[in-house]
């Protein structure tokens, strides 16, 4: 199975892409939505994508987040502890992960 990553600008354009994947006989596509996010718009942005390609029957979609890599003491700083609560419950994606999600994809 060949990967490819595709960079969005928007969720309408991850929306015309995965209908153009069904539109040209894609049989079935996965969708791995993976964001960062410090003050939440990026995490709604992401979970717009995730709700629009999951109403396209076949699809299978996982969401991620990348790791923060800012300390807490500067992120506390900066106002944005509670807000990224609110998409705690994301796995958080690092290359180990990836590389054990990508293999299981191919089994």
């Amino acid at each position: 199975m060949a990967y490819q990553a595709i960079l969005f600008s928007g969720p309408n354009s991850a929306f015309q892409y995965i209908f153009n994947v069904f539109l040209t006989g894609g049989s079935m596509v996965k969708v791995n939505i993976i964001f960062y996010s410090m003050y939440g718009h990026n995490y709604r942005m992401a979970e717009a994508v995730a709700a629009g390609a999951r109403e396209i029957e076949g699809a299978e979609v996982r969401i991620y987040q990348v790791p923060e890599t800012l300390p807490d003491e500067v992120l506390e700083k900066m106002g944005v502890i509670e807000r990224k609560k609110l998409f705690a419950h994301i796995p958080v994606l690092c290359r180990a992960s990836l590389c054990r999600k990508v293999a299981d994809q191919d089994g």
